[in-house]
């Protein structure tokens, strides 16, 4: 199945906290890639002298050294997909700690959103973990053992209600992880990924694509939201003129569909088969 990335509406930065200036921390902008390559994400300042945090490209490997291959060179899409989407990741994970590196002084606001999550996730006393927060992004230092911390932090309910996105180094070489709050009243983006699901899939225009040229095959959207706008993954074995057609349908919906100014990221699969 080809795979290929696009973003779908210009973004949009909201504050870190309320009555706090912009900062430089929310994940705001996305490159478009195709066949599995790597997402870019960079963080904005808000005055004309700070520069976005962009993360460093991997220095090439010494000659005679082996290289990873990048997913436009493995011909298994599957593995081609898993590479691309841990390149993402990488890449994410860098921009973040980035961020956090870049400022200074703690944000008490934003530690008293997270530490009661992460309290209920680990009650031990004395405190076994550490959390230092600098406006909307926030370091955790795990406790031992760490794999099995990793985890549960990354699957709690109660940290992913409140956080817009935890971030995990995907090599395992740094063992912090990262935290990005969004805007305290921020409204849920899965409120607006289910208007897009509902118009996608009673839109008749969308089957027509398939059926008008017979096409059998599916293909299948990643679709997220953040503050930025609307970003979508797709995966077909759908020619390419039909893809075409399914994606225009999606991106009238998406261009017809209101997003707040704060909203907290979430992610959509939709699907289409014939």
């Amino acid at each position: 199945m080809r795979s290929v990335e696009r973003k779908a509406r210009p973004g949009r930065v909201p504050p870190a906290e309320p009555g706090r200036r912009r900062g430089g921390l929310l994940l705001a902008a996305v490159a478009v890639v195709v066949l599995g390559g790597a997402t870019a994400w960079f963080l904005l300042g808000d005055s004309p002298d700070e520069s976005p945090e962009v993360a460093a490209p991997a220095a090439p490997a010494p000659p005679g050294l082996p290289r990873d291959l990048t997913p436009t060179e493995i011909a298994d899409p599957d593995e081609a997909r898993r590479v691309a989407e841990k390149l993402e990741n990488r890449e994410r994970y860098v921009a973040i700690r980035s961020a956090f590196q870049a400022k200074q002084g703690e944000t008490p606001a934003s530690r008293t959103r997270l530490e009661p999550a992460l309290e209920a996730l680990w009650p031990a006393r004395p405190r076994t973990f550490g959390v230092a927060c600098r406006e909307a992004v926030c370091r955790i230092d795990l406790p031992a053992p760490l794999e099995a911390a990793r985890s549960a932090l990354a699957a709690d309910p109660g940290v992913r209600a409140i956080a817009d996105g935890v971030h995990i180094d995907p090599d395992g070489s740094d063992p912090a992880v990262y935290v990005l709050l969004p805007p305290v009243n921020a409204a849920p983006g899965s409120d607006v990924l289910a208007e897009v699901e509902r118009e996608f899939l009673r839109s008749t225009e969308a089957r027509e694509c398939l059926s008008r040229v017979g096409a059998m095959g599916s293909v299948e959207y990643e679709l997220r939201v953040d503050p930025s706008g609307f970003t979508y993954r797709t995966r077909t074995d759908l020619p390419r003129e039909v893809q075409d057609c399914v994606e225009a349908v999606l991106g009238g919906i998406i261009t017809s569909t209101q997003v707040p100014p704060d909203v907290k990221t979430a992610s959509l699969n939709l699907s289409l088969r014939r």
